[in-house]
C-alpha cells in the first residue's frame, strides 16, 4: 500500500482537476484544465458544452500523469466527483443532442401534462418546483430535442460513459426532485413521479451506491491517458458531498460543518437520518458516505462573484489588486452592502442580487469588500439555518474551495461567523473526499471513519474579537434587514405574493 495511489477526478463548473493522493491524504501530483466560459442566454438560460468538459478532464488527467512520471503505474483506482444537476439530453447511444442544461440555469416553464399535474400546479410553490425541473424545462424550451431524447444524463453519468463505456451514476449526483426513493438511493419502480417530472425512467442511468465501482477504465482511454489498464472508477457523487467528506465530516461525528468557497459557496453537514426541509432553504442529498445524508445551504453564485467582478465590472484589474484595496476599507464597507443573489435559488426564484448604500465616497475597493462580506454574511445565515434544522451547534468548521487560498478572505469569514475555521492541508477538499471514498474501496482502510485520518492537518484561523463584534452589528442591523427588505420588494415586483 505504501507506494499505491488513487487519482481523484474532480469536475467543477469552471475547471477539471485530476489529483493523485497517497494513503496519508498527501497530494502527490496535480493536473488542471479550465473549461470554456459558460454560455448565458436570455431568461436565465445557462448551458455548457459536454465535449469541452470531457476534453478538459482528459487534459487534467494527462497533466497529472506527466507529473507522476513512473509513479503513474502506482495508480490503483480513480474516484469521480462532479458538479451536480447539469443535465444532457442524449440519443440512444448517449451522444449529446445539445449542450448541457447547466445547474445554474434558472429557466422555469408552465408544466403541461396530466390532470393530476395540472391540479398540483395550481399551488404556486408546486408550480415553481415542477416548472423548474429539468424534464419540463427541456420539454418547454426545446420541444424538438425533447422528442428525440432517449437518454437524459447528468454530466457525471455522461463522463462515466466516456471513461468506462456505460452511463452509471450514484444517488448523490441527483439533487432536487427526481423519480427516486431518496431514502434508499434507488429509482422508483413505478412511473408516477417520472411522468409528473416529464422524464422517462429508461432515460436515466443505472445507479450504484457511493463507494462502489462505476466500471473499469476502458483500455483505449487508459492507453491514451497513460494510466494502468482497467483500473476501477469509483462512484462518489456530487462535489459538495465530496467536499464535506474531504473536510473530515462523517456520520456519527457531530458538530462539524464544511464551508466551500467555490463557484457556489455553501455550508453543509452530514446526518444519519434522511430529512427534508419543507421551505427548501436547505437541500438534502445522499452523502458520499453510505447511509448518510448531506444538509446543504447554498449560494448559487459564491466566489463566481469574484470572476464576475474581474471579467465584467473591473476589467483588467487583478484579484490581488482588488483584495489589497479592499483590505484598507473599514468593516462594513462604509455602509455598502452586497446581497449576493446574482443566482436565485429555486425555492426563492424572486430573489435578486444588489449592492445597496452607495455614496460618492465608495471605490472599487469598497465594492470588492462588500461582495466578499456579502458572501460571508449570507453563509452566516446558512450556518444558523443548519443549526436550527439539526438542533446542534457547529463549532468545528472546515473550509475549502478556491476562495480559501486567500488568508484575508478566510480571516474575514472567521470574523463574520465568530468561530474558529480549520483550513486543511489542501484547498481541494472535493478531490480529497473522493480519495477517501476510493481508499476504502481499495482496502487501504476498513471504513470511512478510519479513512477520515486522510483529512487531518492544516491550520486554524480564529476570529478577532473587535472585528467579530463589529460584524455581529453589521449582520443584525444592516445585512439581515436589507436582505429581507429586498426580498419583500422583489416578491411584490414579480407577483410572488399574488
Amino acid at each position: 500500500m505504501s507506494s499505491e495511489l488513487i487519482m481523484a477526478l474532480d469536475v467543477g463548473t469552471q475547471s477539471s482537476r485530476a489529483i493523485a493522493f497517497d494513503a496519508t491524504g498527501g497530494q502527490v501530483a496535480v493536473g488542471r484544465a479550465a473549461h470554456a466560459p459558460l454560455m448565458v442566454g436570455a431568461s436565465g438560460a445557462v448551458s455548457q458544452s459536454p465535449a469541452d468538459v470531457w476534453m478538459a478532464l482528459q487534459a487534467a488527467i494527462a497533466d497529472c500523469v506527466t507529473a507522476l512520471g513512473d509513479r503513474a503505474n502506482d495508480v490503483r483506482a480513480a474516484a469521480l466527483t462532479t458538479q451536480r444537476y447539469t443535465m444532457i439530453p442524449c440519443d440512444s447511444a448517449g451522444s449529446p443532442l445539445m449542450d448541457a442544461i447547466h445547474w445554474l440555469d434558472r429557466r422555469t416553464v408552465r408544466p403541461q401534462g396530466s390532470f393530476l399535474l395540472e391540479s398540483l400546479c395550481k399551488i404556486k410553490k408546486l408550480r415553481t418546483i415542477f416548472g423548474s425541473s429539468r424534464g419540463h424545462v427541456l420539454k418547454g424550451v426545446e420541444p424538438e430535442i425533447y422528442a428525440q431524447t432517449q437518454r437524459f444524463l447528468p454530466l457525471s453519468a455522461w463522463l462515466t460513459q466516456n471513461l468506462v463505456g456505460e452511463a452509471v451514476d450514484t444517488a448523490g449526483s441527483f439533487p432536487g426532485l427526481w423519480p427516486m426513493d431518496a431514502t434508499r438511493g434507488v429509482w422508483h419502480t413505478h412511473d408516477r413521479m417520472a411522468k409528473l417530472l416529464a422524464v422517462q425512467r429508461e432515460w436515466l442511468p443505472r445507479l450504484v451506491p457511493a463507494g462502489e465501482p462505476l466500471g473499469a477504465l476502458l483500455p483505449s482511454v487508459a492507453l491514451s491517458l497513460g494510466l494502468p489498464a482497467s483500473i476501477p472508477v469509483i462512484a462518489v457523487g456530487g462535489d459538495k458531498q465530496s467536499e464535506l467528506l474531504g473536510g473530515g465530516a462523517i456520520v456519527g461525528k457531530p458538530g462539524i460543518a464544511a464551508i466551500s468557497l467555490g463557484t457556489a459557496a455553501s455550508v453543509t453537514t452530514v446526518v444519519s437520518k434522511h430529512q427534508e426541509d419543507k421551505s427548501a432553504r436547505i437541500y438534502t442529498t445522499a452523502a458520499a458516505q453510505p447511509d448518510g445524508w448531506c444538509l446543504e445551504y447554498m449560494l448559487n453564485r459564491g466566489m463566481w462573484m469574484v470572476t464576475w467582478l474581474t471579467r465584467d465590472l473591473f476589467r483588467g484589474v487583478s484579484i490581488e489588486t482588488l483584495e489589497s484595496e479592499a483590505e484598507t476599507v473599514s468593516i462594513g464597507a462604509d455602509g455598502l452592502t452586497c446581497v449576493p443573489r446574482w443566482g436565485a435559488p429555486v425555492a426563492a426564484s424572486h430573489e435578486r442580487g444588489a449592492l445597496l448604500g452607495f455614496t460618492e465616497a465608495h471605490t472599487r475597493g469598497h465594492v470588492y469588500r462588500a461582495v466578499i462580506e456579502g458572501i460571508c454574511l449570507d453563509l452566516r445565515q446558512g450556518l444558523e439555518a443548519l443549526e436550527s434544522r439539526t438542533g446542534q451547534r457547529f463549532d468545528d468548521l472546515r473550509i475549502g474551495g478556491g476562495g480559501s487560498q486567500s488568508d484575508w478572505v478566510v480571516q474575514l469569514l472567521a470574523n463574520v461567523l465568530g468561530r474558529d475555521i480549520r483550513r486543511g492541508r489542501t484547498q481541494e477538499l472535493s478531490a480529497l473526499g473522493a480519495a477517501v471514498v476510493g481508499a476504502v474501496h481499495l482496502g487501504w482502510y476498513d471504513t470511512i471513519e478510519a479513512a477520515a485520518c486522510m483529512t487531518e492537518g492544516g491550520d486554524t484561523i480564529s476570529p478577532r474579537d473587535a472585528a467579530q463584534h463589529a460584524y455581529a452589528r453589521v449582520y443584525g442591523q444592516r445585512f439581515k434587514p436589507r436582505f429581507s427588505g429586498l426580498s419583500r420588494m422583489m416578491k411584490r415586483e414579480t407577483g410572488v405574493d399574488q
